[in-house]
């Protein structure tokens, strides 16, 4: 099942939390979050993609159905950006079950950025 999709050659790989590439489509779906990773080395692209995947794989589909762009400058800086614009500071993929439960509970109050990258301290501002 395809948790996000990619832009690749013109169209759209849709990709699975492994990280297979499921299908290509010719638009962007709106209803899959867009990941984007750096472009560096393989070995960095690989590890951030892991990381973001691994995020979305877990995320319980109210919240999936949330999240427009899913990103990482590394597998450690995991960022998502909301369909309401907000941003979902992350982490690393580590604990993201109760990640996002706490997300699920910071999202209950309005906020421009959420930080979970320490679920047992998670910050909410602007």
């Amino acid at each position: 099942m395809p948790v996000a999709s990619a832009p690749a050659g013109g169209g759209w790989v849709l990709l699975d939390d492994d990280g297979v590439q499921v299908t290509t489509v010719p638009e962007a779906p709106g209803d899959l979050p867009e990941v984007t990773v750096p472009l560096s080395t393989s070995d960095e692209t690989a590890q951030a993609l892991d990381a973001v995947l691994t995020v979305l794989g877990v995320l319980p589909p109210d919240l999936l159905g949330q999240v427009a762009e899913a990103g990482a400058e590394s597998a450690d800086r995991v960022t998502l950006t909301l369909a309401d614009g907000a941003t979902v500071r992350w982490g690393s993929a580590e604990e993201s079950e109760l990640k996002a439960e706490v997300l699920l509970v910071l999202r209950q109050q309005p906020a421009g950025v959420y930080d979970v990258s320490v679920p047992r301290s998670p910050t909410t501002s602007g």
